[in-house]
């Protein structure tokens, strides 16, 4: 028979997976159908491509604001350094006691309308390095429990073939300098196996992890 911890653990475990693959999923057809809607197929007449420039260089949001007003309706905007946190916690923590910073001049956090949120946090290679926090800015805020990292690629190759978002690791993003969860234990541990500590992982690659096991959480 279980133990209690083993069944809350569980539970724990299954009530992530089901928000992940909920957050994942909208987020994923909505910017899919806001460039459907728009009639884009290159980065040129996508909105979605101002998205870091805005969020990194300027306050305006302009185009950010338009994306997101059309592809998730009944969303809250939290911009700027006085209100992210009223959508998304500022630091997220790794399996290794290590943090991932919301590290852009001028943050920009979406809260959907079932509580999960969405921000950009920096950009690496060329690309967004965006969080996905299925509960917001309630605790843990912990990679791999209740947020996860995904890439942005807005380059005219991955537009035209959508889903322009990535979980981060995948080897399906094709993206040069990024590693790949499954030749890396630092990203989330080792295939089929529990994050050891030895892993000293991070947590980055542990959405990635999830969809390419079949969604399911075997890390922990």
């Amino acid at each position: 028979a279980m133990t209690i911890p083993t069944l809350v653990t569980n539970y724990q475990k299954n009530m992530y997976l089901n928000r992940f693959k909920k957050s994942y999923a909208m987020v994923l057809n909505g910017f899919r159908n806001y460039l459907a809607a728009s009639y884009c197929s290159t980065n040129e007449c996508s909105k979605i491509a101002d998205y870091l420039l805005e969020a990194v260089n300027n306050a305006k949001y302009d185009n950010i604001d338009d994306v997101f007003d059309t592809a998730f309706k009944g969303s809250k905007i939290c911009k700027g350094e006085n209100e992210i946190e009223n959508c998304v916690s500022k630091t997220y923590e790794g399996f290794n006691g290590s943090e991932l910073s919301i590290g852009v001049t001028n943050p920009y956090g979406v809260m959907f309308a079932d509580g999960s949120a969405f921000t950009v946090a920096n950009g690496v290679a060329g690309v967004m390095l965006v969080v996905l926090d299925t509960n917001g800015a309630q605790k843990p805020n912990k990679l791999g429990y209740d947020a996860f990292v995904f890439v942005m690629d807005m380059s005219d190759e991955k537009i035209k073939n959508i889903p322009v978002i990535f979980p981060y690791g995948t080897s399906a993003a094709g993206i040069p300098g990024l590693e790949v969860w499954k030749d890396s234990a630092a990203l989330c541990g080792n295939p089929g196996e529990k994050i050891q500590v030895s892993d000293d992982a991070s947590g980055w690659g542990c959405a990635a992890r999830i969809i390419e096991e079949g969604y399911k959480i075997t890390y922990y």
